[in-house]
């Protein structure tokens, strides 16, 4: 089956190139707007790294950061812990305790 725009333009370069010759026509004659483009794509949201990174670099220390579907992702020592756990101190040195 033959397609269509292939009858119009032709096939290979040349109908590339006798299609981008007629865009051009048109754009200089009727404004840009009038041809048609592909819509841009929406920017993406830059990642929590980045948006990190950027504070870090102004100066500011950011302990904590609160996504947007509520949830709260903290930054920081390890002794604000409120959850400590005691085996966290007992098992880094547990290879050093002999039996």
């Amino acid at each position: 089956m033959i397609q269509p725009i292939n009858v119009f333009w032709g096939r290979g370069d040349a109908a590339k190139v006798l299609h981008r010759e007629c865009l051009g026509i048109i754009a200089r004659k009727y404004g840009s707007a009038a041809v048609a483009t592909k819509p841009a794509k929406p920017a993406r949201k830059p990642s929590i790294r980045k948006l990190v990174e950027q504070a870090e670099k102004t100066g500011k220390t950011v302990t904590s950061v609160t996504t947007p579907d509520g949830s709260r992702l903290d930054f920081g020592e390890a002794g604000r812990a409120t959850n400590f756990n005691p085996w966290d101190r007992v098992l880094p040195n547990a290879s050093k305790i002999h039996s």
